[in-house]
């Protein structure tokens, strides 16, 4: 077993006895800011694996000349980029809307 299917496997047994604390609802479970912060860092180490697994595939077609995997690789590597393009549109969007939410605050508080 790899390294990272072993880690998939205990992230995903960590969520499900998490689950069975709140017999199994998730709803009940709360969205604390260090939750938020844990999850983050989950995804962004996720998206540099899933980047270095891409470069090398693609690095190995290229050596091999197969253009099939080529495209693969390509379209993995695009794919991740769209997806980074996206999350800095909403992480755009959070900011913009904190720094509403705050400016709105100074105008309450001043009045």
């Amino acid at each position: 077993m790899s390294r990272n299917s072993e880690r998939t496997l205990n992230a995903l047994m960590t969520v499900k006895s998490t689950l069975l604390t709140y017999d199994n609802k998730p709803n009940l479970i709360c969205i604390s800011k260090k939750l938020l912060d844990v999850g983050c860092v989950a995804y962004k180490s996720y998206n540099a694996y899933l980047l270095t697994e891409a470069n090398e595939r693609l690095k190995k077609a290229l050596r091999n000349e197969n253009l099939k995997e080529t495209a693969l690789a390509q379209a993995i590597l695009e794919g991740i980029g769209e997806v980074q393009e996206e999350v800095e549109k909403q992480r755009h969007t959070v900011s913009s809307t904190e720094n509403y939410v705050e400016r709105k605050k100074e105008i309450k508080v001043d009045i």
